[in-house]
């Protein structure tokens, strides 16, 4: 839970920011053109593929204690920048587009893909020991 409270935080700070620059790109003139511009530059960049780079650290984490408490709210806190950081510009384009205004339903969908793909992660990251096999 301690993870998930950082993450969901950011996740809505960074919906609001999403919908704000949409409403800012209305401004500029023909938003959708702008919006698309900027992802495909974002995309193709190296600044993006730094940011993918610290989405794909994992810390060392302490298993009890209060340094479990506050590195599972760091963990939270920074995994979700990375994230967003990493993908702000495709995550724009349903704002642009006009798909993407019930900011809750977003934040919804952003959360439950945010534990699913940390779950996955965990998983697939788990020491072999801690394992549970079939043939044993």
């Amino acid at each position: 839970m301690l993870f998930l409270i950082p993450c969901l935080v950011v996740w809505i700070i960074g919906e609001f920011a999403l919908q704000g620059m949409a409403n800012h790109f209305y401004l500029l003139g023909p938003s959708e053109i702008i919006a698309l511009i900027a992802a495909t530059v974002w995309q193709l960049s190296s600044a993006k593929q730094t940011f993918l780079n610290g989405h794909h650290k994992w810390p060392s984490l302490a298993a009890f204690g209060h340094g479990s408490d506050s590195n599972a709210l760091g963990f939270g806190a920074s995994h979700a920048l990375w994230c967003l950081a990493s993908c702000w510009s495709l995550m724009l384009l349903p704002f642009v587009f006009g798909t993407g205004q019930a900011a809750g339903r977003n934040v919804a969908l952003d959360l439950g893909r945010t534990i699913r793909w940390t779950v996955e992660a965990i998983v697939a990251y788990a020491p072999a020991h801690n394992r549970h096999s079939d043939n044993q």
